[in-house]
């Protein structure tokens, strides 16, 4: 049985001009991780794994509460599948401390169909997965899955 493999790479666009940026203190810092307590960055995932996503506000524009992050299949065209998923910076869920500005959450890559209200994500071998995080509302931050 071949596994399906995802692959994390950290890509900042700006809104306005599209255009890759260097990564800043004021952007939201998107890592993503193999397991619930957040120990173990991973960038590569197979179908049915977890993928444990932590956005961190280095600059503490927005702090507490819950925020949402897109997961999709495209970034620069509109996407045909996406799920919206809910990240915590409230002390409870998977974050460990509350009004710390970082925010943790999960969803699932799954070989049937994508389920916004289970956090499911489908994904064909090959085929890119953008988490799009705008917490602090300045720009959007772009963590781009290839899976080789």
């Amino acid at each position: 049985m071949k596994k399906d493999i995802f692959k994390f790479v950290v890509v900042i666009i700006a809104v306005v001009s599209l255009a890759v940026m260097v990564v800043k203190a004021d952007t939201d810092e998107i890592t993503t991780y193999k397991d619930e307590s957040f120990s173990i960055a991973k960038s590569e995932f197979n179908t049915s794994d977890t993928v444990y996503v932590q956005i961190r506000m280095p600059n503490l524009g927005k702090t507490g509460g819950n925020a949402t992050i897109s997961v999709q299949n495209r970034f620069f065209l509109p996407p045909t599948d996406s799920i919206t998923v809910y990240v915590y910076d409230d002390g409870t869920h998977l974050d460990d401390f509350p009004k710390d500005g970082i925010y943790k959450g999960s969803f699932t890559i799954v070989s049937g169909q994508s389920n916004d209200s289970e956090d499911t994500f489908h994904a064909y071998s090959g085929d890119t997965i953008y988490i799009v995080s705008d917490i602090d509302l300045s720009l959007i931050h772009i963590s781009e899955s290839t899976r080789p």
